[in-house]
């Protein structure tokens, strides 16, 4: 155990130097410049990339979407993107306990598996098990988030059912700037956290590195016994000026956690306390991308990347009553070649050619597992003058497993000269099998097929005044077919499940919904946002409640900046009644403080009160939440 924790280390080590040394490299070489105040990238108008794999403004989209910036992240003073996303409409966060805990997104009703993840455009979701833990991801270097709403197979293949979620790292510019925080707060929780960006000649980089841990409490809401957290972020892009006006990126992202775990009681298989049981995660995510222009209306880029998980595990075997231990690692591979054409003036076309490679492997099964798919994939975005929008996208997808897919997206858009927008939109997505569902020993089933889905959405947006008020309302509906679900059936027979029990493709379900915003800005030192979404959904087969799925949920945040130097926040979400597992689990209201003090253009004081009202809730059945949290921190910004 005690060799493991050193390779452990060494490896930590390896990887460390290797995304920073670059970055370091050139910062040395540029360090005489002057270090400025570093001002999240917040005040630049908003701008989306994954609606369309290419840049558009976010108010120009024909889609659904929302964009959480890094002021926004700043200002919030918001750890994790899990944390980030339960303020958006249309998107459910759910934990298992404390810090470090199973973390799902719900998507416009869509199972976590049913979102596709991104960093920087890499896929991550988990090839083996489906879906992304955000447990374990932070904030750290990041420039934005990107929330599309709806269908997006047409673009990225597999797992976009109810949408994407695209997190991109910060580019350096300008005149080197680093930043140094710590902060610490309730349950013996301390978090320090630096970063570095600039740009000298050809070359701009931005890194960042943290450390997180904490105490924490029991994760089971029956327990005594404190479960603890640790987590350790590194994140970078680099870019190189090539060929002219070409550009050379890396992009990488490498986190380490451990948490320890909670287990189930043997007679009752309710969550129940475990003090031996933990979870540690190892993951990389590392990118390189080639952009360069054959002509003025000819633009490529050639991206390679490879996202890789590795999962240890220790618990308790309710049935043989000893601890067992496994190891469970993930590898996915891409190389994406996409094309943007301008084509007249007023209309942009993007087509490419992808391929995904993914392997899974645990240690109770002595074989190692792949699938591969090759898709390809085309769209057109027309804009005319009169502010009318238009989006067609379709892609076809080969895999060795589960079979060939083809998917669609059409959406239309259109701003009227009153500052009316009007948006309507219909597409297919589909989930494939995971490597678990195909193969998991005992109990797979090598014959599953895709998950598919429909959804058609219409949607209304008004500003007035100046855009000091902004309205939005959109209904929409998706159905799924051939979902799939453990069953005992005859179709699960030796050798892949010779008990009889395997995942096939049964269930049909719909999702069904309402989602409002409404963004006021009175004056220039005051910001309201709040929104609310409505949701029904239901598995069809069965007439009963898709689990863990609110049927309301809202959001109001007010930011005041009373005075140059001072910020002051306050938030309130209501979580309404679902469905899980066990039973039913209550709605809550929860409120949340945030306030930052400028002492200095390089010293700021922040703090922040979590569960300011001591709410007693579960957002997963049987699992704890913190209680009343106060936190309080200091940024320096310098040299």
């Amino acid at each position: 155990m005690h060799q493991n924790h050193i390779q452990s280390f060494v490896r930590t080590i390896i990887k460390t130097a290797c995304i920073l040394l670059f970055g370091l490299l050139v910062w040395a070489g540029g360090s005489g410049h002057v270090f400025a105040d570093d001002e999240p990238s917040g005040d630049v108008p908003p701008v989306l990339i994954s609606a369309t794999r290419s840049e558009q403004s976010l108010d120009s989209t024909t889609s659904s979407a929302t964009i959480i910036t890094a002021k926004e992240l700043q200002d919030r003073q918001l750890v994790t993107v899990g944390d980030a996303l339960r303020s958006v409409v249309g998107v459910s966060v759910l934990r298992n306990g404390g810090p470090g805990g199973l973390t799902n997104v719900f998507l416009r009703g869509a199972d976590s598996e049913q979102t596709l993840v991104m960093i920087d455009g890499v896929q991550v979701n988990n090839p083996s098990v489906g879906g992304f833990d955000f447990a374990d991801l932070t904030t750290d270097n990041i420039e934005r988030i990107e929330i599309v709403r709806g269908p997006m197979s047409s673009l990225y293949g597999s797992d976009a059912n109810g949408g994407v979620i695209n997190i991109i790292t910060k580019k350096g510019q300008g005149a080197p700037k680093a930043t140094l925080s710590i902060e610490g707060g309730r349950y013996a929780t301390t978090r320090e956290a630096a970063a570095l960006s600039g740009q000298s000649g050809p070359v701009d980089y931005s890194l960042s590195l943290s450390h997180e841990r904490s105490e924490g409490f029991s994760r089971v809401s029956i327990g005594a016994e404190p479960d603890s957290y640790l987590n350790t972020t590194l994140s970078s892009k680099l870019g190189l000026s090539v060929l002219g006006d070409g550009r050379l990126e890396f992009t990488g992202r490498y986190w380490l956690a451990q948490a320890d775990l909670d287990g189930f009681d043997a007679l009752t298989f309710l969550p129940a306390d475990d003090p031996a049981a933990a979870q540690r995660t190892e993951g990389l995510v590392v990118a390189l991308s080639l952009q360069k222009p054959l002509a003025d209306w000819w633009n490529q880029r050639v991206t390679v990347s490879l996202n890789t998980a590795q999962y240890w595990n220790k618990f308790l075997d309710t049935f043989l009553l000893t601890y067992q231990r496994t190891e469970f690692d993930t590898r996915e591979q891409h190389v994406d070649w996409q094309h943007d054409l301008a084509v007249g003036g007023w209309m942009h076309v993007t087509t490419g050619a992808e391929y995904e490679g993914a392997m899974g492997e645990n240690s109770g099964d002595v074989n190692r597992h792949t699938v591969n798919t090759v898709g390809f994939y085309a769209q057109s975005l027309i804009e005319l003058p009169q502010g009318l929008s238009q989006t067609t996208a379709v892609r076809y997808d080969i895999n060795n497993r589960y079979g060939n897919t083809f998917t669609y997206k059409i959406e239309a858009a259109y701003l009227a000269p009153t500052q009316t927008r009007v948006r309507a939109g219909l597409g297919t997505a589909f989930h494939g099998p995971t490597i678990q569902d195909l193969f998991y020993p005992n109990f797979g089933n090598p014959n599953l097929q895709s998950e598919t889905s429909e959804t058609a959405e219409v949607g209304l947006e008004q500003s007035l005044w100046d855009k000091r008020v902004i309205i939005g309302v959109t209904q929409f509906r998706t159905t799924f077919d051939n979902l799939i679900e453990f069953r005992f059936d005859p179709v699960c027979v030796a050798p892949y499940a010779p008990l009889g029990i395997c995942p096939v493709n049964v269930d049909t379900a719909r999702a069904e919904g309402q989602e409002v915003t409404l963004t006021l800005k009175p004056v220039q030192q005051v910001m309201i946002a709040s929104n609310y979404t409505h949701l029904t959904a239901k598995d069809r087969t069965t007439d009963t409640t898709l689990l863990r799925r609110p049927r309301d949920k809202a959001h109001l945040g007010v930011t005041v900046t009373p005075i140059t130097p001072v910020m002051l926040g306050a938030e309130v979400d209501f979580v309404g009644r679902r469905l899980d597992s066990g039973g039913p689990v209550g709605s809550y209201w929860l409120v949340r403080a945030t306030g930052s003090y400028a002492v200095t253009t390089w010293l700021q004081l922040f703090g922040r009160i979590e569960n300011l009202t001591n709410k007693d809730y579960e957002e997963t059945l049987g699992y704890e939440t913190a209680g009343l949290s106060l936190f309080g921190g200091v940024r320096v910004i310098g040299p």
